[in-house]
């Protein structure tokens, strides 16, 4: 009996780690979809008024807004009806801000030129979006686990809450 309830317990804590990876973990596309678009039309405006603004004899991409258009175009291109993987979402986000690092590492370079353009308002905008879709990523994670978690306990203890293991 004891037997029996070691691998019962050590079943639900190997499935409860399991869920903990969300890379696996999927978000309801369409919102996921609407923020990882504003982020990319945000990355782009941004980019097009640094291009107006800095020198590409500096050694900067020379048309790096083609990289948020391209981002645009996947996202929109992505035949996922109903979910998508925390991982791709973190990819489209990572590439994002690659787009936008070597402007960042000009402007903090030359600080003067962020006043000539709206950086600090577009800047804003941008964090906040991210901000938005991290909470969004948290929350469907949360949820996940908590379902994943729940269902274990329910399948192999017949019950909707976790068991309390008590060592004696």
């Amino acid at each position: 009996m004891r037997t029996i309830l070691i691998i019962i317990i050590f079943s639900v804590i190997t499935q409860y780690s399991k869920a903990q990876d969300t890379s696996q973990l999927v978000a309801p596309w369409k919102e996921v979809k609407i923020w990882l678009l504003k982020r990319a039309q945000l990355t782009k405006k941004l980019v097009t008024a640094l291009n107006k603004k800095i020198d590409f004899a500096k050694g900067l991409p020379t048309r790096p807004e083609n990289i948020a258009d391209t981002l645009v175009f996947q996202i929109n291109s992505f035949s996922i009806p109903d979910s998508v993987s925390i991982r791709k979402i973190d990819l489209i986000n990572n590439r994002l801000t690659s787009a936008l690092e070597p402007y960042i590492n000009f402007l903090n370079i030359n600080p003067k030129l962020k006043y000539k353009i709206n950086f600090l308002e577009l800047q804003v905008q941008l964090e906040a979006s991210e901000n938005r879709l991290e909470a969004m990523a948290s929350e469907f994670n949360k949820k996940a686990i908590d379902l994943r978690r729940k269902d274990m306990c329910f399948i192999l203890l017949g019950t909707s809450e976790p068991p309390i293991v008590k060592f004696e």
